[in-house]
C-alpha cells in the first residue's frame, strides 16, 4: 500500500530472517529513491512512536517481573551514579536498554547473587556464544543475499550470444 516500501526477494528474505532472530526488534526498511524525504520522515516517525510504546511496555513488564517501582529504580541509580554513565551497559535481557537497566538494578540489589551470576556468565560465556552465533547466522544470510544479487546483476548485464551461423550447402547442378 505504501509507495516507499521496498519489496524484493532479497529485502523480504532479510526482513523475515532478522525478525525471526530478533522478534522484539522493529524492522524499518526505507527506500532512498522515489518521493524522497517526506515519506522517509513519515515512516521514521511512525516507527519511533511504535518503538516508544514497545519500550514503555517492556519497562512495565520488567518492573512487574522484578517487583520494583520506577521510583525505586531511579533512587537506586541516583545512589550508584556509574549506572547512569554513558558507557554503562546493563546485561541484555529485553529489547530496550531501559528494561535492561531495570533487570540490572534488581540483580544488584542482592550483591552476592549478582556477582555469582556474573561470574557464572563469564565462566560459561553463554551471552557471548549466543551473540556470536546470531551474528554468524546474520552474516551468512547477508553473504547469501549479496551473492544472489551479484549473480542476478551479472545475468542481467550478460548479453546472450547468438549461435554461430551454420554454413549452408547449396546443391551443385550436374550437367
Amino acid at each position: 500500500p505504501f509507495g516507499c516500501m521496498p519489496s524484493s526477494s532479497v529485502s523480504d528474505g532479510v526482513q523475515s530472517f532478522i525478525t525471526e532472530l530478533y522478534p522484539q526488534a522493529i524492522f524499518l526498511p526505507i527506500e532512498t529513491t522515489g518521493d524522497g524525504a517526506v515519506n522517509v520522515y513519515s515512516r521514521v516517525q511512525m516507527q519511533l512512536f511504535k518503538a516508544r510504546q514497545q519500550a514503555a511496555a517492556e519497562v512495565e513488564r520488567a518492573l512487574a517481573d522484578t517487583g520494583q517501582t520506577i521510583e525505586g529504580v531511579r533512587d537506586f541509580v541516583a545512589r550508584h551514579p556509574r549506572l547512569s554513565h554513558a558507557f554503562h551497559k546493563s546485561p541484555h535481557r529485553a529489547g530496550c536498554t531501559a528494561a535492561d537497566l531495570v533487570y540490572d538494578v534488581a540483580a544488584r540489589r542482592n550483591p552476592v547473587r549478582y556477582w555469582l551470576a556474573r561470574a557464572a556468565s563469564v565462566i560459561l560465556r553463554h551471552e557471548q556464544l549466543a551473540d556470536h552465533e546470531a551474528h554468524e547466522k546474520l552474516l551468512a544470510v547477508a553473504r547469501t543475499a549479496a551473492d544472489k544479487a551479484k549473480s542476478a546483476k551479472r545475468a542481467k548485464t550478460m548479453k546472450p550470444t547468438a549461435p554461430a551461423p551454420t554454413p549452408s550447402v547449396e546443391p551443385v547442378a550436374r550437367a
